[in-house]
C-alpha cells in the first residue's frame, strides 16, 4: 500500500477494488531509478496480491 506523503504520478493509482480479496491482499511495488547525469527519476508501481493458501491433502482410506 502506498503511503500519504509519497508523491504518486498521474494514472499510478490502485485500481478500483472488485472484491474483499483485492481490499485486504492487493499492494504495489514501487521501483524508483534516478538518472545520476540529470537526476530525474522515473517510478514504477507493480501490483501484486498477497495472499499464501493451504492446500488440503486429500483423505483415501
Amino acid at each position: 500500500p502506498l503511503l500519504e506523503d509519497e508523491n504518486v504520478p498521474e494514472g499510478s493509482s490502485l485500481p478500483a477494488a472488485g472484491s474483499f480479496v483485492q481490499e485486504l491482499f492487493q499492494a504495489q511495488y514501487r521501483s524508483s531509478l534516478t538518472c545520476p547525469h540529470c537526476q530525474k527519476q522515473s517510478n514504477t508501481f507493480d501490483p501484486f496480491l498477497c495472499i499464501s493458501l493451504p492446500i488440503p491433502v486429500a483423505h483415501t482410506r
